[in-house]
């Protein structure tokens, strides 16, 4: 979880490193380091995400959070653009529009500080609490594992 932090805190910085130096088609070589930083810190984010969130969620839950996961990850994905393009329309100078992409990896980064550590996770993770939410102690001979 650590490196999952580290990870989108470089990000930021290789952001807004990228978009408030990159201010004219002259800077072409630091344009392609920038895009294969980019291209790295992508690599690294998304398979990231994935193995942190298939870690937490617990045993029998797997499908209906797979999709609930899709579904986060998808519902908002049309707002970074659309700001981005409002900017460039508004005649702000790009350099902003890239920098604000930031925004979005800051709060991800806060609710990410707002989970518990990473041991008590998977320790959550092994109690299923849709079978055992019940108030009475049940037994696990009444569900078999599929």
């Amino acid at each position: 979880m650590i490196a999952f932090k580290i990870q989108i805190i470089t990000f930021m910085g290789v952001n807004f490193g990228a978009f408030l130096s990159l201010t004219d088609p002259s800077k072409d070589i630091p344009a392609y380091v920038c895009g294969a930083l980019w291209g790295f810190w992508i690599g690294w984010y998304y398979p990231t995400e994935q193995m942190i969130y298939s870690a937490i969620v617990p045993k029998g839950q797997e499908s209906e959070l797979a999709g609930f996961f899709l579904y986060c990850s998808q519902i908002l994905s049309f707002l970074p653009p659309l700001i981005f393009t409002l900017m460039n329309e508004a005649g702000i100078h790009l350099k902003w529009g890239g920098v604000h992409l930031n925004a979005y990896l800051l709060v991800g980064l806060i609710c990410f500080q707002r989970m518990l550590s990473w041991e008590e996770c998977l320790a959550s993770a092994k109690v299923n609490v849709m079978r055992n939410n019940d108030k009475t102690k049940l037994d696990n001979d009444k569900f078999p594992e599929a």
